[in-house]
């Protein structure tokens, strides 16, 4: 996909499958189970989409999916087919090597975990050797001292060896790292969620990141179990999508397994809706 002068890519890490409950949280199973029917452990099928952004002679990476260094037991529980990134991105003809900056919208596992891995010693290190990694000091606070709620989400072996090899940049608030890429920060799903849009000659894409990971969530009301200020996101989210159909914004959502990429309508009810898009 071409915006302006950026290039902008899908890749993914692969897929999981995530309770159906907590993916929609408050959400009756009878609606949601509709759009993604759930397996017999009432789990829903994700796609770890993560974005691949050319721009201002850097490649950028926008989020990691989960990797493939959990152990038996994570991969277990939440069907992990993952570890994929690193070839996708090759398929785009980019080594690890060429990635000039990782930027998370927020550390949890099945966003940052494929930030690191191990090698055949079976010691961590940082997938993109080369990479300044990019999170709202905000998120990472709360990643390096997580509250009991949140702490089932983080896996310090995501991020920690980042600061280790001097590798992490800890952002405060809207930051644009590059010509027209901006971290901009939603809160709502964590308190330091960030998402990154791409505007250029009048034009904006967004990836959303978790504070709106389907278009099966674009509803302002259907919220996860998972975000820790619901009121918040269902505020960011009249903001952002009100201006994303004004504007016509290109819309790119991090778990959507068949349509990840695409246009928001509004009806008449002001109900928002999709229009899908070649990714």
């Amino acid at each position: 996909m071409q915006i302006g002068d950026m290039q902008v890519e899908m890749l993914s890490d692969g897929t999981m499958r995530n309770d159906g409950g907590g993916f929609f949280g408050t959400v009756p199973k009878v609606l949601w189970e509709r759009a993604m029917p759930p397996d017999e452990r009432n789990r829903v099928n994700l796609k770890l989409n993560c974005v691949l952004v050319r721009a201002g002679g850097k490649n950028i990476l926008l989020d990691t999916g989960v990797g493939a260094k959990h152990n038996v037991k994570t991969q277990h529980i939440f069907y992990l087919d993952t570890g994929h990134l690193p070839a996708d991105l090759g398929r785009h003809g980019l080594a690890p090597e060429q990635i000039d900056a990782v930027v998370f919208s927020h550390l949890h596992f099945d966003h940052a975990g494929g930030a690191t891995q191990r090698d055949a010693a079976g010691s961590l290190r940082v997938t993109f050797p080369r990479a300044q990694h990019l999170v709202q000091r905000t998120d990472w606070d709360e990643a390096t001292h997580p509250n009991p709620r949140s702490a089932g989400g983080y896996f310090e072996q995501d991020f920690a060896p980042l600061r280790q090899a001097n590798q992490l940049e800890l952002l405060d608030g809207d930051t644009q790292i590059a010509p027209g890429v901006w971290c901009r920060v939603t809160g709502g799903h964590t308190a330091g969620h960030q998402i990154v849009t791409l505007e250029v000659d009048g034009r904006t894409a967004c990836f959303f990141g978790d504070l709106i990971p389907t278009p099966h969530h674009l509803p302002v009301h259907y919220t996860q179990a998972y975000d820790l200020f619901p009121l918040d996101v269902m505020a960011k989210k009249r903001e952002l999508l009100t201006r994303a159909v004004r504007e016509q914004w290109l819309v790119l959502f991090d778990h959507e397994p068949e349509h990840p990429v695409g246009y928001v309508t509004q009806r008449e009810d002001g109900r928002f809706g999709w229009k899908a898009a070649e990714a």
